[in-house]
């Protein structure tokens, strides 16, 4: 019996084992820590996005008032603020998220990639 007669009689199952491989590859592997070969994920610079109403984002003296969809980056020392009805979401280097409700003010004391 010939390799290509064994996975036309077994294609069901050989395609399930296919597609448990794939997913268990997809899952355990970490793709952040590639050394420049493979699979690799792109960084993004720390920003602030306006989801509802307006927010505030301050670089030091300076304020930049945000309305709904704005975004602005934001680094180490910066403060936010979101007014009455307003709502902001942080997206951060590593893919994590931080949503903020109204009235809620927070300071950026640190940042590390």
């Amino acid at each position: 019996m010939s390799i290509l007669s064994f996975f036309r009689k077994n294609f069901i199952s050989t395609f399930i084992v296919a597609l448990v491989a794939t997913i268990a590859f997809l899952l355990f592997v970490d793709v952040s820590r590639t050394s420049g070969r493979g699979l690799s994920v792109t960084r993004i610079d720390p920003y602030v996005l306006c989801t509802e109403g307006k927010v505030v984002v301050r670089h030091g003296d300076e304020s930049k008032t945000l309305e709904i969809h704005d975004r602005e980056n934001i680094k180490e020392n910066d403060r936010i603020r979101t007014l009455a009805h307003s709502a902001a979401t942080i997206f951060w280097p590593d893919g994590s998220i931080t949503r903020l409700a109204e009235q809620t003010n927070v300071s950026i004391n640190e940042l590390k990639k």
